[in-house]
């Protein structure tokens, strides 16, 4: 993500939970060494979300969403590598999402792939999380591949992450970022998502927004 304005800081714990909170592993231990998991007293920071059809309608047109297997972590990966190895250099380390081990994560939390009809290729996937008592859902990581950027996949799964939140009775959506992945700051502003907070976890430094949503 990129830096936006910052408005008055909320305790972001209460909108989102983690990093891309993708969950590590059923037990707390796994939890509370997940990159994407940030240190907590309660647990699991990251819980099935949204009970809902397997195959979900997509936003564009010649696109399929549906919830993530087994068989779509390979090419997750695939995804998340080449739209994040560009930052290691200037991170001086991998970013959380190169490092979270997917398989843990489909058990945890909510993920769903993005495919080309035609191709039946993968162009895009979104990590969704939430915490019994917090009143939003958390995006822990979306990612769209670089070759199939600029044609709207970002915004359709923030627009299922969205569909999502109310259909769970949730009031928003939160995510976080590398505060080193400014580029992305004004993007989610463009999106309705503002600041309210930055602080470090998990040797990460972050960048904490939230977006209200329109019941």
């Amino acid at each position: 993500g990129a830096p936006l304005v910052q408005p008055p800081a909320r305790n972001p714990s209460r909108g989102h939970d983690k990093e891309p909170a993708l969950p590590s592993s059923p037990s707390s231990s796994q939890l509370a060494t997940s990159p994407f998991t940030k240190p907590s007293s309660k647990r699991p920071v990251c819980a099935p979300v949204i009970a809902m059809a397997e195959l979900l309608r997509s936003q564009i047109k010649g696109t399929t969403l549906a919830r993530a297997k087994a068989e779509d972590v390979p090419d997750i990966k695939k995804m998340v590598t080449a739209a994040y190895s560009k930052y290691v250099e200037r991170m001086g380390k991998p970013p959380a999402p190169m490092v979270a081990d997917y398989d843990q994560l489909l058990q945890t939390c909510d993920i769903f792939v993005l495919r080309t009809d035609e191709a039946d290729k993968h162009v895009g996937s979104i990590v969704l999380s939430v915490e019994s008592d917090s009143d939003a859902v958390q995006i822990n990581n979306l990612v769209v591949d670089p070759a199939a950027q600029g044609r709207g996949f970002g915004r359709a799964l923030i627009g299922c992450a969205e569909d999502l939140a109310r259909a769970k009775g949730r009031t928003a959506l939160t995510l976080y970022t590398n505060v080193k992945m400014y580029e992305n700051f004004g993007l989610y502003a463009k999106m309705g998502f503002e600041e309210i907070d930055r602080r470090t976890e998990a040797g990460y430094q972050r960048v904490y927004f939230r977006k209200e949503l329109a019941q």
